[in-house]
């Protein structure tokens, strides 16, 4: 989309490239190349990837504790970040903080196809038996273990409390016309979700240690790269130690949203897991209110009335057309999904 490359062409606007920063590492540039929010540096020691944070330090040495930790535990598929030449993985530079990281070979998966879709949720249940017992001591902020019930209320009322928004505007704008016409079905999906997280047994699992992973939590297709029927996950910034079904449930929305929610597609994810390591039967009941929520709908929401994210109405009306078509299709894949599993 024309309006994606804008935002990415805005992003890059933001690095300050310069030789000094790039005198910071052991390698020589030939050549700079732009790609989505990232830069391509071609080397002498091979091709490599510099990134410009948008995010702390500490959420930095998170990640890469985290990635150091899974890689002892025999996951090789994650990324590694260059130290410089102070032995650093980040480098300060004009007041920004930048990365570099070995370019990952590959291409974006497609989730057209059954056969890349089987490879990455196979590795996907290898990351999370990897992240088995990673200390989240030094790392609570970053644990969303036990808060999903809290978080998902508290979104409820800001649906709420948009609606009231929307609907004291005397001229609407077409976003808001929209919203208005689709706010209550979400609503009613969010409080079906609470419900059922409500009556499952979330919090028992949310003491059990095999329960809980590092989960990726953005498992979009550009961030699950293939090459050579090899899996490679990249981009860990919104990673957390969460219940692992909340990456199951992410994968399984970003997957068959491009089905039209078709209920095959879901059960096909679920069995590649179980042949990893099983998801027993609270686990499902969890899911299958977690899949209620309506996580995209709300963010874009809010992005919108809180003037989070500087996109154009267009932009805005486009994603949220996206996010109400097939609501039907989606409550028949859950109404499927609770027969199929026998969620009570």
């Amino acid at each position: 989309m024309l309006e994606t490359r804008f935002k990415d062409r805005e992003f890059l606007s933001r690095y300050h490239l310069d030789i000094k920063l790039l005198n910071n590492y052991d390698f020589q540039v030939k050549d700079i190349i732009p790609v989505r929010k990232v830069y391509i540096l071609e080397t002498n020691k091979g091709n490599k990837v510099l990134k410009k944070l948008d995010y702390s330090f500490h959420r930095l040495s998170f990640i890469d504790s985290s990635m150091e930790y899974m890689k002892k535990n025999d996951f090789k598929e994650v990324i590694s970040f260059e130290r410089n030449k102070n032995g650093d993985i980040y480098t300060q530079w004009r007041e920004s903080t930048y990365v570099v990281m070995d370019l990952v070979d590959g291409r974006e998966c497609e989730f057209n196809n059954p056969i890349e879709v089987s490879l990455a949720v196979k590795v996907l249940a290898k990351m999370h038996l990897s992240s088995r017992g990673f200390d989240t001591g030094q790392w609570e902020g970053y644990s969303e273990v036990g808060k999903a019930i809290e978080k998902c209320e508290k979104n409820l009322g800001e649906l709420d409390y948009f609606k009231k928004l929307a609907l004291t505007f005397e001229n609407k704008s077409s976003f808001d016309e929209i919203f208005l016409n689709y706010i209550d079905k979400f609503i009613s999906h969010m409080a079906k979700g609470i419900s059922i997280l409500k009556r499952s047994q979330y919090h028992e699992l949310c003491s059990e240690e095999d329960k809980i992973s590092l989960c990726h939590h953005d498992l979009a297709y550009h961030n699950i790269l293939v090459y050579n029927e090899e899996i490679r996950f990249i981009d860990f910034d919104y990673a957390a130690i969460d219940l692992r079904i909340s990456d199951v449930c992410n994968l399984i929305n970003k997957v068959t949203k491009g089905f039209a929610y078709d209920f095959e597609k879901m059960k096909d994810i679920l069995e590649e897991y179980n042949k990893v390591t099983p998801i027993d039967s609270r686990e499902l009941m969890v899911l299958y209110g977690m899949l209620w929520i309506p996580v995209g709908f709300h963010s874009l929401v809010k992005d919108y009335y809180l003037k989070r994210k500087l996109w154009s109405e267009e932009s805005f009306v486009y994603k949220l057309k996206n996010k109400v078509e097939n609501l039907t299709e989606k409550e028949d894949m859950l109404m499927n999904f609770k027969s199929y599993y026998k969620i009570s």
